[in-house]
């Protein structure tokens, strides 16, 4: 610690010795200044050296007595006689100040003179000098005489001291002072006899202290003392129970069982009879109502604690803290008018009590008293600058006022204090929401949600993150709010939207049934649930929903279109024509029904009907490469292969590794007799499938069968079996190509195998039943 201290020490002074340096040669340079008649800039040149000397110095030291000299001279200089004189008079302050200092040497003296006056036992004359040196010893920097001097606006110059006997009337402040150091004293000899263990001597002074009535020693003072452990505490309390069976001079032991009681935590009811039994014999002792008040309000039991609080008011009807509880009370009983004129007592009879000033500016804001409100929290931060939740109903008052500026710096100090005030996080969410700043707003919402719930955050936050189409975040706040406002309609539908967009068809669906329920006739409601159905795979539900849908309005044909699409997935084609065609009759002809119509038809094996629907849906986009395809198939169906080919081609050009259309061209071809185009296509085909596909291999094993080139045949062929051995097409055709080949003795193989595969294959092959 010394190692520390010494290098401190000499980082200061070095400090110090810097500075001076600097100090000489400003001090040079405004000297210069002035003599070059450049007034302005000398003064400024001395300000900073006064800024200079007052952060490292203090303001009161009189190394600055010279600085305030020359810039006195200064503004003399420079015809400014109003600011010279505040600069001298700020140097008579500093000396004035050194001077109410020097008082302190007295105090040895007073102090040895105090001594020779109790030996003579000349009571009133050490009395009179132990105020004097009470007040000396008190002179320091946060002594408020020196508060008052140097804030004074006011200034006058001092009076002079003379060597003429001046009177001083120090009668109060002898009593006061002696009984408040009297009480004091003997609460510092309890401890003394606490930390020795004399639990009985320390009984006595508690006792004797407050037997005085001084003022120092009320109720705060003593909850507030500072008992070491448990094992004191314990012991202090059973010495004055105890001392009620031998002590009937000790008057205050109901008193302390009562307050350590508190402390030991003991239950209300023996708490509350010690001080019951102790105001019986000092029913004037204002301590014993205001604890028992206390006790009411942490129980929030605030009749009773009113009824202790005007009994106390009897005794002092000045005593700020029983005036201070009265009006808390009052408010917490909603009384607001008349805790207001009990708050505005307090500030009466303490200015400065801060917690009051607060108190009165939150009933003026729960009254509509928005400025006054306003007024009244100004004045409590002014007394305490701290106070986050001060700044959180000055930025609601201001709110309520329409200041929105004004309440956005109150919400954020307010921040700046508690960050994890989450009231002033959604109130700066509700301004940033109301000027259109929603990210801010949505920023704001979520730190507050962190430390606090309630259903208007939840609101706030899941409508402006639905807006902003973030519905996974959304979804959160919404849900929490939607269980406390379970009817809350508009809410429950954004939810279901919300469920729908997430994918999570099920809870749209209980979603939009609980709104049916209240909104039997709200098609949006049907649309949600079939919709959902739909994408479930649920086509049953899904087609029942829109048939209800269908019941409100039977000429729509959006849902006749989506129930066509249904019945086709239903593989009801039938049905499907019929809807596609009313949703034509019904002005929706376009391309996207005109396919489906087709598909319809085409699955019915109505292949003119799908050609003529197909090449109509072409004239609304003629290089759809689907509509092409389609109309290849259906051509393919009704054997016009040229034209079946044309159209796969066409397909082919937006979709050219299309292996299923190659092959589709290849058997195109194929049926042409086209063989050679055919195993074009085929190889094609099978290079796209990677020669994996059986249907593939076996076509290209039968073009080239009849090309009657065998042995590519047959490679095919058994090809196909490496893939699956089991295919008995394959077997049947090599049974041919063998017997071609003249090889009976491999034809007769694959015949036993076919035998186990294929019967009808088996004996339709007719080598294999010679």
């Amino acid at each position: 610690m010394r190692f520390n201290f010494f290098y401190i020490i000499i980082f200061l002074s070095g400090l110090l010795c810097q500075t001076q340096e600097s100090i000489y040669e400003k001090n040079s340079l405004a000297a210069a200044y002035i003599e070059a008649g450049l007034y302005d800039d000398a003064i400024t040149i001395y300000e900073n050296i006064l800024d200079m000397q007052s952060s490292i110095l203090g303001d009161n030291n009189t190394a600055l007595i010279k600085t305030l000299y020359d810039l006195s001279d200064a503004y003399i200089l420079n015809n400014n006689l109003e600011i010279a004189e505040q600069y001298i008079q700020k140097a008579i302050k500093i000396q004035e100040y050194q001077l109410l200092l020097n008082q302190k040497k007295y105090l040895p003296s007073f102090n040895k003179l105090k001594q020779i006056y109790l030996i003579q036992k000349d009571t009133l004359k050490a009395l009179s000098l132990d105020s004097l040196a009470f007040i000396l010893s008190s002179l320091d920097q946060n002594d408020s005489l020196f508060f008052s001097l140097a804030d004074s606006n006011q200034y006058q110059i001092p009076n002079i001291n003379t060597f003429f006997k001046t009177p001083i009337d120090s009668t109060n402040l002898v009593s006061e002072y002696s009984i408040n150091d009297q009480a004091v004293e003997f609460i510092d000899n309890a401890k003394f006899y606490l930390d020795m263990g004399v639990y009985s001597e320390a009984v006595k002074e508690f006792d004797r202290a407050v037997k005085l009535n001084s003022t120092i020693i009320d109720l705060d003072y003593l909850l507030n003392l500072n008992i070491p452990d448990t094992t004191t505490l314990n012991q202090l309390y059973n010495a004055f129970y105890d001392v009620q069976d031998y002590d009937s001079t000790n008057t205050t032991s109901k008193l302390f069982l009562g307050i350590f009681g508190l402390q030991k935590k003991l239950a209300d009811s023996t708490i509350v009879n010690s001080i019951n039994e102790y105001i019986k014999v000092n029913p004037n002792d204002i301590k014993s109502f205001l604890l028992l008040s206390k006790l009411a309000i942490e129980k929030k039991n605030y009749i009773d604690a009113i009824g202790y609080l005007h009994r106390a008011l009897l005794i002092n009807s000045n005593d700020v803290h029983a005036n201070f509880n009265l009006g808390y009370s009052l408010m917490q009983l909603g009384e607001f008018n008349d805790s207001i004129i009990q708050f505005k007592k307090v500030i009466e009879l303490d200015a400065n009590h801060a917690d009051a000033r607060f108190y009165l500016g939150f009933l003026f804001y729960e009254i509509n008293e928005y400025q006054n409100s306003v007024t009244e929290l100004t004045q409590a931060l002014l007394l305490n600058s701290q106070n986050a939740q001060t700044y959180y109903y000055l930025g609601k008052s201001y709110k309520a006022l329409n200041k929105m500026k004004q309440a956005l710096e109150s919400f954020s100090m307010s921040i700046k204090i508690a960050p994890d005030f989450g009231e002033s996080h959604y109130e700066l969410g509700v301004i940033f929401q109301s000027i259109l700043k929603f990210e801010n707003a949505i920023n704001s919402y979520k730190k507050a949600k962190k430390y606090i719930t309630n259903d208007m955050l939840n609101y706030s936050l899941g409508i402006l993150l639905y807006s902003d189409e973030k519905f996974q975040d959304a979804l959160s706040p919404l849900r929490e709010y939607i269980i406390n406002n379970p009817y809350d309609y508009e809410v429950l539908a954004i939810l279901g939207d919300i469920f729908k967009k997430e994918n999570r068809y099920s809870e749209a669906i209980d979603t939009y049934i609980r709104l049916l329920d209240a909104f039997p006739n709200e098609l949006d409601y049907y649309y949600g649930i079939a919709e959902s159905y739909l994408y479930l795979g649920n086509y049953i539900q899904a087609k029942n929903y829109y048939l209800k849908i269908l019941s409100f309005d039977e000429e729509n044909a959006s849902v006749l279109f989506t129930l066509g699409k249904i019945s086709n997935y239903m593989n009801q084609f039938n049905e499907s024509e019929i809807y596609f065609n009313e949703s034509i009759h019904c002005g929706s002809k376009n391309k996207e029904v005109l396919f489906e119509l087709g598909i319809s038809y085409g699955a019915q094996k109505k292949y003119l009907q799908a050609l003529q629907v197909f090449k109509e849906a072409l004239k609304y986009s003629m290089d759809d490469p689907i509509l092409h395809y389609q109309l290849g198939v259906v051509l393919q169906e009704l054997q016009i292969f040229d034209l079946a080919i044309k159209e796969f081609e066409i397909f082919l050009l937006d979709n050219a590794d299309d292996a299923v259309v190659h092959r589709m061209i290849g058997m195109c071809y194929y049926n042409l007799l086209k063989y050679d185009e055919a195993i074009f296509s085929f190889k094609k085909a099978n290079s796209l499938f990677n020669q994996q596909d059986i249907t593939t291999l076996y076509n290209l094993g039968l073009a080239y069968l009849k090309l009657e080139d065998y042995k590519n045949s047959a490679k095919y062929f058994k090809f196909i079996l490496k893939i699956n051995p089991d295919h008995a097409e394959s077997r049947f055709e090599l049974i041919t190509i063998y017997q071609l080949l003249n090889r009976p003795r491999e034809a007769n193989k694959e015949c036993d195998i076919l035998y186990m595969l294929n019967r009808e294959l088996y004996y339709s092959a007719r080598f294999c039943n010679m």
